[in-house]
């Protein structure tokens, strides 16, 4: 039996983005795949569009000196599609969107049409679960670069391909284990001349192959440590320019333990070391420290980490990030968030960015959001530049996903 229904509430997320013509015609054959392997008990299927329009200011996007400085007006929509499908043992989803940009000032941002999409499917198994998602993903590199190459002057895009894929199995009633398996392919457009701080050089195509292994334990119900072990390869291209095409495996193995102290609030936990095989062998501390706490009004983020991650400057970087993030629900209908992210990394690369926003629920389907912000970078042996922004948005939600 299947039966249609519409659904009503689907918070947008823009920052999934993009799909190629070669995704799109493959999305019908693996959701013929899916389809195959569904039961006999009843599937429900919610589907509907969404949108997100909106403008916004922003003093400096490219982070140049105050001289130099230069202001662009963007204007954007973000049309999408999701479909989803549940039958009590799968959940099918995808979506399909365009994110269009409109820009006052194209010398410094140009217009943008940028696809993107997401496919998967989840599976309650008898003891544990499976999961699979394949996604496309184009967007500038200011987005993707902000933080850990500062490489913003130019207006560059990127696109993202990846394929994750996930197994849980309960072992015991103490022993959990956790096997996971992903691919990420990164490629930029050929107008990325960019010129970092100290030298010239172009975008590297790269792509990375990363396998995972967790194991938990239930110590007891307030108290879960774990081992996990990932194993990254990672592989860039040659820019044609000066930098050469390179590959680096990196191994991360860890300790830690997520603490359940009440319903309200969950810690986490782990260290370990990087090992590094290049040229030289290398190793790094990495680890991270999470707490999330939640009430009925408020809920409160820290993430902070240090970690080994990949490139498109033709290379792997290490580095060290905090994220703080609060919301809190004046009304049924309105809320307040603010977000701090501090980051730095091994090349001498510092970044702060500050955001607040104001969301109202104008009706069951319709949202109104505000919001402002304030970035700033600063590189080795170089004056800081800032950049200041503010906008408003109209966001139509119909999708309880």
């Amino acid at each position: 039996m299947i039966e249609f229904r519409m659904a009503r509430e689907l918070p947008l997320n823009t920052k999934y983005k993009k799909i190629t013509k070669q995704f799109l015609f493959k999305i019908p054959f693996i959701a013929l795949i899916l389809y195959s392997s569904f039961s006999t008990s009843a599937v429900v299927f919610d589907h509907g569009p969404a949108l997100t329009i909106g403008t916004s200011y922003e003093s400096n996007i490219q982070y140049l000196p105050s001289n130099f400085e230069e202001s662009v007006v963007l204007y954007r929509a973000s049309p999408e599609y999701r479909l989803s499908a549940q039958d009590g043992n799968n959940d099918w989803y995808a979506r399909i969107g365009l994110n269009v940009q409109r820009s006052s000032n194209e010398t410094i941002s140009r217009d943008r049409d940028d696809p993107f999409g997401t496919i998967g499917w989840k599976r309650l198994l008898q003891d544990g679960s499976f999961f699979v998602q394949g996604e496309f993903v184009q967007e500038s590199t200011r987005q993707t670069q902000f933080g850990q190459t500062n490489a913003l002057l130019q207006d560059a895009t990127s696109k993202t391909k990846t394929l994750t894929t996930g197994w849980e199995k309960r072992l015991s009633e103490k022993f959990n284990l956790m096997l996971g398996a992903g691919y990420e392919e990164v490629s930029f457009s050929d107008d990325t001349a960019i010129v970092v701080p100290g030298f010239a050089t172009d975008f590297s195509d790269f792509n990375s192959t990363i396998l995972s292994s967790q194991l938990n334990y239930l110590y007891t119900e307030k108290i879960q440590p774990y081992a996990l072990i990932e194993i990254n390869r990672f592989k860039s291209e040659s820019d044609g320019l000066a930098q050469p095409s390179i590959k680096v495996e990196y191994q991360n193995y860890y300790a830690g333990a997520q603490f359940n102290l009440s319903p309200n609030l969950i810690i986490d936990v782990k260290t370990g070391i990087s090992r590094i095989d290049s040229d030289t062998d290398e190793s790094e501390w990495v680890g991270a420290f999470v707490t999330n706490y939640k009430t009925a009004r408020q809920t409160f983020l820290v993430d902070l980490s240090r970690q080994v991650f990949d490139t498109g400057l033709g290379r792997i970087e290490r580095g060290d990030q905090l994220d703080l993030g609060y919301t809190f629900a004046i009304s049924e209908k309105s809320r307040l968030g603010s977000n701090l992210n501090l980051s730095q990394n091994a090349s001498g690369i510092d970044t702060q960015e500050v955001t607040a926003n104001y969301q109202r629920d104008l009706s069951l389907k319709w949202t109104m959001e505000g919001l402002i912000g304030y970035g700033n970078i600063k590189n080795e042996g170089f004056n800081s530049t800032d950049n200041r922004y503010i906008g408003i948005n109209l966001i139509y939600n119909p999708l309880p996903i």
